[in-house]
């Protein structure tokens, strides 16, 4: 049963990881990357977590594949679901201190389902 929740977690992983590079980042990257925007410096390094979110989604993706097929890999399952479970966490803990803003966006909800298939994988491995 663990493999078909880990398999979730790591489609989930992806298709985030998919609409943050595609939808995402037609809508968000030119305003933070915009003339207008942001200090050149506060931009770039905006436009550098942008990346690192890509990756760790990616990353926790293959964690979350790797643990489907090798079932004595719970480990980097717990891992990646314990980084899904922070990601919830902050996109939850940032939409409240923004004012509600955030909330108008997936990043307060989706790490919540991820989280959810992949501690079912952890729980029934």
């Amino acid at each position: 049963m663990s493999q078909a929740f880990f398999i979730i977690a790591a489609v989930l992983s992806g298709l985030i990881a998919v609409g943050h590079v595609l939808a995402g980042g037609r809508k968000f990257v030119p305003t933070i990357l915009g003339e207008d925007a942001l200090p050149q410096r506060t931009a770039w390094l905006a436009y550098f977590s942008w990346h690192v979110g890509t990756v760790a989604l990616l990353a926790c993706a293959g964690a979350f594949a790797y643990a489907a097929n090798v079932p004595d890999q719970i480990g980097a399952a717990i891992f990646a679901s314990i980084t899904v479970t922070g990601f919830a966490f902050i996109g939850l803990g940032m939409a409240l201190m923004g004012g509600g803003a955030l909330f108008k966006t997936p990043a307060p909800y989706v790490f919540w389902l991820v989280g959810a298939a992949a501690w079912a994988g952890v729980a029934t491995a």
